[in-house]
């Protein structure tokens, strides 16, 4: 299974604690293995801290990337085998949000489930999939199931 994450680009720490719970309840409870982010703004640094956190406990998780290859991912030699980055070629590189929203569908169009903090725009694509969807909180109640 697959989840992906998606968020603000201006998300804040206060939603670390969460995307911990999120990812790790995603793999006890429904045997994700594969996350996927994108990597434009705050919530994609956030989500890449998360997942590494996570990481350390499930060794045998993936996450993929989506970005483009003028959008270059930040690696050390301690996070290089973590990540799988998939980089496209988009013509309309002057539009960060064009770019963004690209990565995030072609995220979307392989993922089973989909977690999203603070952004009805995630939100409205994700509904558009056969995906189950979370919304993520910055709140006690760390995530909710989205029901329409």
């Amino acid at each position: 299974m697959v989840c992906s994450l998606f968020g603000r680009y201006d998300a804040t720490r206060i939603v670390l604690p969460n995307l911990v719970t999120f990812i790790t309840d995603m793999i006890n409870l429904y045997g994700v293995e594969t996350f996927a982010i994108t990597n434009y703004g705050r919530f994609s640094v956030l989500a890449t801290e998360a997942f590494l956190k996570v990481k350390k406990e499930y060794p045998n998780i993936r996450c993929k990337v989506i970005t483009t290859i003028h959008n270059k991912f930040p690696s050390t030699p301690e996070t290089e085998d973590c990540f799988e980055v998939i980089s496209f070629n988009l013509l309309n590189l002057l539009d960060i949000s064009f770019a963004a929203s690209t990565c995030a569908s072609i995220a979307l169009s392989f993922s089973d489930i989909v977690g999203v903090y603070n952004s009805t725009d995630f939100l409205n694509s994700a509904k558009k999939t056969r995906a189950d969807i979370y919304v993520i909180n910055h709140r006690k109640t760390a995530y909710q199931k989205y029901f329409e």
